[in-house]
């Protein structure tokens, strides 16, 4: 299985590498997606997973990874935050463990 990268430092601001990061962690969820045994099932999960960490950051749509993981597009104008939350609430660690879940 391809390692993914960890999250780029937020001081690195945009580049090509955290572009670059942003294509593959998204590449990693579509696959999820494709490879879904029951769609309803992962949807619910992403969908869930965001509920929970809109309620517990209130920054959470200033972040970058979040409008990755729930795939809408930020706001045009806004200077996006690149940081991933710690520990379970990491956005890319969930979407890394969607490619081992049996869903």
């Amino acid at each position: 299985m391809e390692q993914m990268p960890t999250t780029p430092s937020p001081q690195e601001g945009p580049s090509k590498n955290n572009e670059d990061f942003l294509k593959n962690l998204s590449n990693t969820l579509s696959q999820a997606y494709k490879n879904a045994e029951d769609m309803v099932k992962l949807y619910d999960s992403v969908r869930n997973f965001a509920l929970g960490l809109e309620q517990k950051y209130p920054d959470v749509r200033s972040r970058r990874l979040f409008h990755l993981l729930i795939r809408s597009t930020p706001q045009s104008g806004i200077n996006m935050n690149m940081e991933d939350y710690p520990g379970e609430d990491s956005i890319v660690r969930f979407i890394e463990g969607l490619q081992s879940a049996e869903v």
